[in-house]
């Protein structure tokens, strides 16, 4: 694979990191938000692209892809040759190594997500409590470690699989965590949201208040993909499984109880570990292991229904075969220029991060 200029990925890549302040999270009502049908969007000011590449960073793609080895070598589908590669598809560049995630604590990588209120970290978490990490864009070293609770008891114990984000007007943020995993079985799951906190410039660990929506694990007996409409607010989880559905589950509510419609086959993915939306709205990528996908989302259609639109090859995803040893997490950078993909530590000597650009 040829090497791409230095001058060149830097000017595509790098971008500055958002100024610190005290910890703040806000007065904003996150009980609003568009109804379904509502296309306009809510997102904050774009940032720019923050793949995160710090200054030196190697620029280098990574030895090997699924480009290079045939997709046929790593995927889980029956049906990868049917892909759209054509009009309407983005162009996603090849992967690019930002090094390894050197967190204290953070051993299970699950999900990850672009920070608004913040555009210089990443929040990601373990799959075991429900608390956030907030790691600095440029080193991948801790900026924060916040505890979800409810007034002073933090929740605790959760098998955290996904984390989701959704701008909110203003310039504020809304995170999702979800304590879909297969940890649940037959028991309740549970969406945890908070309000995205201000940063200080200095790494912190504190307790952050949190609201919980359960949700009914009648179709989700294991989850690893949690998906927000940056539009309206909607939820979307993703079974972990051979042939897995897309469950919408609707608004966030707190207290609630929310009973999943799982009825959109999410095609050609098994065992989905991870996803994201892209910022205006128009893109869902999930990826398991070894493949993802990008779906284009039809006009005027609900989230879930992105999984019936046009699905696109993402042939240079970061595998086992090319540097990211158990990939879990896979995020749009703030902007939607650019995708940021991870993988736990678990089996692997370290977690380790790739960015790519991502033209629509």
């Amino acid at each position: 694979m040829a090497t791409l200029p230095r001058a060149v990925l830097l000017l595509l890549l790098l971008a500055g990191c958002g100024e610190g302040g005290a910890l703040d999270v806000g007065d904003e009502d996150i009980d609003g938000g568009a109804t379904r049908g509502d296309q306009g969007s809510v997102g904050a000011d774009a940032q720019p692209n923050d793949l995160g590449l710090a200054p030196d960073a190697g620029l280098e793609p990574a030895d090997a892809g699924p480009a290079d080895l045939g997709l046929s070598d790593v995927g889980t589908s029956s049906d990868a040759g049917s892909t759209d590669r054509g009009p309407g598809c983005p162009t996603i560049g090849p992967a690019v190594a930002l090094g390894p995630i050197a967190v204290p604590g953070l051993t299970e990588l699950s999900g990850l997500v672009a920070g608004r209120v913040n555009p210089d970290v990443y929040w990601t978490h373990n799959d075991s409590k429900a608390e956030l990490y907030a790691i600095d864009r440029l080193t991948l070293r801790l900026r924060a470690h916040l505890v979800l609770s409810r007034g002073a008891t933090p929740y605790g114990d959760a098998d955290a699989e996904d984390i989701a984000i959704r701008p909110l007007p203003g310039g504020s943020a809304e995170i999702y965590l979800g304590d879909i995993g297969s940890g649940h079985a037959g028991i309740t799951l549970h969406i945890y949201r908070v309000i995205e906190p201000l940063l200080p410039p200095m790494a912190m660990d504190t307790t952050i208040e949190a609201e919980v929506m359960d949700v009914s694990p009648l179709q989700l007996s294991n989850a690893e993909t949690l998906l927000v409409d940056p539009r309206d607010g909607t939820l979307v989880i993703v079974q972990k499984r051979r042939g897995a559905s897309a469950c919408e589950v609707g608004q966030f509510v707190a207290n609630d109880l929310a009973t999943p419609n799982c009825s959109v086959a999410v095609a050609g993915l098994d065992n989905p570990s991870g996803g994201d939306v892209s910022p205006d709205g128009t893109f869902v990528v999930v990826r398991n292991e070894s493949l993802a996908f990008v779906w284009v989302r039809p006009a005027g259609s609900a989230l879930i229904d992105a999984f019936l639109g046009q699905r696109c090859a993402f042939p240079t995803l970061a595998t086992p075969a090319s540097g990211e040893c158990n990939g879990e997490a896979l995020a749009f950078s703030a902007d939607g220029t650019g995708l940021i993909s991870a993988s736990e530590t678990g089996p692997c000597p370290q977690a380790e991060a790739h960015g790519y650009t991502f033209q629509p």
